[in-house]
């Protein structure tokens, strides 16, 4: 079974901005080239390569959707899908909101293309996100002690996995 994973409007907005940066600095470099000197025009050019970069790498390993089959779960992503077998959940649950306080990014993306990466808070300790929005958001745990955070549109995926954890 699929579920899907939309974008909230503040990642949309991050997006959105991300995006607009190197398109209006690519558009002054290449109206003031004939103006500016090439190390200037050079220099500013490989700002606007890095970013076109960022977005690249940003946009393959956002998250698509989530699938449930018979034996795993799937978050769905352009490269390097992650999957987690249903034998090896330990809980599911929602989150409740004040959980989440006082989230800080280690190593990953907060907003662009959604949240998802390594984050680490005092409730939870380290854990991975692989959310799109700041709602609905689950807490997966495996018996590893891994912690997967994902934001599904349809809530129904943690009874639904739940109803696979009693048949495993």
């Amino acid at each position: 079974m699929e579920f899907k994973a939309s974008l909230d409007n503040l990642s949309k907005l991050i997006t959105s901005i991300i995006f607009i940066i190197p398109i209006v600095v690519g558009v002054i470099l290449f109206n003031s080239y004939q103006i500016i000197n090439a190390d200037f025009f050079f220099s500013y050019g490989s700002i606007v390569l890095f970013f076109i970069l960022l977005l690249t790498v940003c946009y393959m390993f956002r998250t698509q959707k989530y699938v449930v089959n018979n034996n795993e779960l799937i978050i769905k992503r352009p490269v390097k899908e992650r999957k987690i077998q249903i034998s090896d959940i330990q809980e599911i649950r929602l989150i409740n909101p004040g959980e989440m306080f006082g989230t800080i990014r280690t190593f990953g993306v907060g907003g662009l293309f959604g949240y998802y990466g390594l984050f680490y808070n005092r409730t939870f300790g380290s854990m991975t996100l692989y959310t799109t929005q700041r709602k609905n958001r689950v807490i997966i745990k495996t018996k590893s002690n891994s912690k997967i955070v994902i934001s599904p549109d349809d809530l129904s995926l943690v009874d639904f996995v739940k109803s696979k954890l009693t048949i495993a």
